[in-house]
């Protein structure tokens, strides 16, 4: 009974045993006491026995795990021949030849460990080491354009491992620069210099029955110089006092249901549009532009309409001051869109308060040269934060107002 060890003794000596059983490595002598200890047979002792089995399927299996219980001395062995290299050791091609079986080996760690053992031996360049380390053959390189490039019959990859194939693609254009002469270029030719004729430098003569040039009038200069700086003056005159249109913003889409104004039509639309006051057209007979104005009106500041069209027209003051609202909380806002199809006009007031739909504002068209040319009311028919679109109302017609008028809306008015 003193022989026989205890349960717990067993169960002790199979945790030891875990590593022994789990690894291919052959045991140590004091794991192999330990086997016959508890009465096994070692893992190639057991492969052994099995390889000579009769039954094929165990003696293939025994044969299969024999070549995977040899991984982990394939891959050491492949890293040791890649700190060697094919210089000295490699005259007859043998550690080329193993590097080559190597990557025919059906386990896939063992063809990556070989691959990088080609790297790894390149990886100084040919010319830096005379190719004498150097794995890059002729053969290997074409074995690794094979692995990484070619398919089988069945159009199936010869590497089954995407890993590799990327591996086998880096490690072959490692090594074709040093499969190749290299080749030197040949000198860039150098320009022929012409004689120096000096009859070739002449001036052609006038050619028979040419035309004259056609005289310049006398000042034509000075008066082209002068349309441009009237036109100058005029465009500095004509600069917008607000903030022009940030890129990227875009004109509201009218509804589809949107009602047209009263008597309108397109034809009619294009004809008001194009009359619209306050487009200054400047033509200096070169350069033709359209420019809007946007400037102070001269007026009281004590007349500003809270409701109501005011009668259009110029207002004539001895003393004329820069027009302030009555009440310095008004909210401000310009007219950036109008479209006379519809009836409306789209007006920006900036910030993110929006305007209530009914509430009425006020727009004051100022002609060129900051007389005012019309003022008149519109109503509120949808809104967005810091925008609004709008109609007019009354006798005032919208393809009055520009784009560029001013819009006033008070915060009591609704």
């Amino acid at each position: 009974m003193d022989d026989i060890p205890s349960r717990q003794g067993k169960f002790a000596a199979l945790m030891l045993l875990a590593t022994a059983m789990v690894g291919c490595a052959a045991p140590s002598p004091q794991k192999q006491t330990l086997i016959g200890f508890l009465g096994f047979a070692t893992p190639a002792e057991t492969l052994e026995d099995n390889a000579k089995s009769d039954n094929a399927a165990i003696a293939e299996a025994a044969k299969i795990k024999k070549q995977k219980c040899l991984q982990c001395k394939k891959i050491k062995a492949i890293k040791y021949l890649a700190t060697i290299g094919c210089g000295c050791y490699d005259k007859e091609g043998a550690v080329s030849k193993a590097l080559l079986a190597a990557m025919t080996d059906c386990d896939e760690k063992v063809r990556m460990a070989a691959v990088k053992a080609i790297m790894t031996t390149a990886k100084n360049g040919c010319c830096e080491t005379c190719n004498s380390v150097s794995c890059c053959k002729k053969e290997v390189v074409e074995f690794l354009s094979k692995m990484a490039y070619e398919v089988d019959d069945k159009g199936c990859w010869i590497e089954p491992s995407e890993e590799i194939r990327n591996m086998a693609a880096q490690a072959a254009e490692i090594c074709c620069p040093c499969q190749w002469p290299q080749y030197e270029m040949s000198p860039q030719p150098k320009p022929v210099q012409e004689p120096d004729n000096p009859e070739l430098k002449k001036e052609p003569a006038a050619v028979e029955g040419e035309q004259p040039a056609v005289p310049v009038q006398p000042g034509a200069d000075e008066e082209a110089a002068r349309t441009r700086l009237r036109r100058d003056r005029a465009i500095a005159i004509l600069q917008t006092q607000y903030e022009s249109i940030e890129e990227g913003d875009l004109v509201p889409i009218m509804p589809a249901d949107m009602p047209v104004a009263g008597g309108a039509s397109r034809a009619r639309a294009d004809d008001d549009d194009g009359d619209a006051p306050g487009r200054a057209f400047i033509c200096n007979y070169e350069d033709p532009i359209v420019v809007y104005r946007n400037l102070a009106v001269p007026v009281a500041s004590e007349r500003f309409p809270t409701g109501g069209a005011v009668a259009s027209g110029p207002m004539h003051r001895p003393l004329a001051a820069r027009r302030r609202p009555a009440n310095d909380g008004n909210l401000r806002g310009i007219v950036r869109y109008v479209d006379p199809y519809h009836g409306v006009a789209h007006v920006e007031f900036g910030g993110t308060k929006r305007i209530a739909p009914g509430t009425r504002v006020v727009v004051e068209h100022q002609a060129l040269f900051g007389k005012l040319a019309s003022s008149g009311v519109l109503e509120v028919v949808s809104s967005e934060p810091g925008a609004a679109t709008v109609k007019a109302l009354g006798d005032y017609r919208i393809s009055r107002v520009a784009s560029g008028d001013q819009v006033f809306v008070s915060t009591g008015n609704s």
